[in-house]
């Protein structure tokens, strides 16, 4: 049985896009891994046992442009001290590496200087795709952790604080953020606040993806202003499924 929690920011606006998070999740996690949902309203359909829900509080007095302090508030109401974050739109498409999940936990809750790992390769693209960006002889290379090949992000680099599924230390994440970010403040303002600890603190991802998900629900610059509908990344088993669950509707512009 996993020792931590994955905990799943959402708000009432996309509380219909946890019908397929929650599908994908415990088709390829499983009905063993706990998981909170952090929101505001209350659902009016039932989660899985394994899904619970927890009410920051009321969504009118957390506006975008204050995403940040509904974070600050989830994280100083639980208790773990270390958890693995998504969004709710963050929709599983294969096998999560349950292991390599809890290998990098484990890591995390022994290594203080650990504020985020990132549990996608984003890293490692970063680190191996954008030299400019890393230091001359810098090698990102941080070596084994079980069958996983640890990736450790340059300081400095872009989306060092990126919100994609990854485990968070909680202590290093409270000295990090700051009231009254957007999200997108969070990962850029964030990463900056990220690069001035210093050694303090420490970004690792790995090479491989250790939780493969989609992004459902993006703005695309073509959209006016709509939202894009993603499900091209599922299998079509999976898709056929949820769309006869009436969980999953079709790619496109909404």
């Amino acid at each position: 049985m996993p020792d931590y929690r994955v905990v799943v920011s959402t708000c009432d606006k996309y509380l219909p896009y946890l019908k397929p998070y929650i599908h994908q999740f415990n088709t390829y996690w499983g009905r063993d891994q706990q998981v909170l949902v952090a929101g505001f309203t209350y659902p009016d359909w039932e989660m899985p046992k394994n899904f619970h829900f927890h009410s920051i509080g009321n969504m009118d007095e957390y506006p975008i442009s204050k995403w940040s302090n509904s974070i600050i508030e989830l994280l100083n109401y639980i208790k773990d001290e270390v958890i693995v974050f998504m969004l709710e739109d963050y929709w599983i498409t294969d096998k999560v590496d349950i292991e390599g999940v809890q290998l990098l936990v484990d890591y995390a809750k022994i290594h203080p200087e650990v504020i985020r790992i990132d549990l996608t390769p984003d890293r490692f693209h970063t680190m191996s795709r954008l030299p400019q960006y890393v230091k001359e002889n810098y090698d990102y290379h941080f070596g084994k952790l079980g069958h996983l090949d640890l990736v450790k992000s340059a300081n400095g680099a872009p989306y060092s604080l990126a919100m994609i599924t990854s485990v968070w230390r909680k202590d290093n994440m409270l000295k990090v953020l700051q009231p009254d970010w957007d999200p997108w403040q969070v990962e850029m303002q964030g990463s900056y606040a990220t690069y001035l600890h210093g050694d303090e603190f420490m970004v690792l991802g790995t090479e491989g993806s250790v939780v493969p998900h989609c992004v459902g629900i993006r703005k695309l610059p073509e959209g006016n202003g709509k939202l894009w509908y993603e499900t091209g990344f599922f299998k079509q088993e999976d898709k056929t499924k949820m769309q006869e669950l009436g969980i999953l509707s079709e790619t496109g512009f909404f």
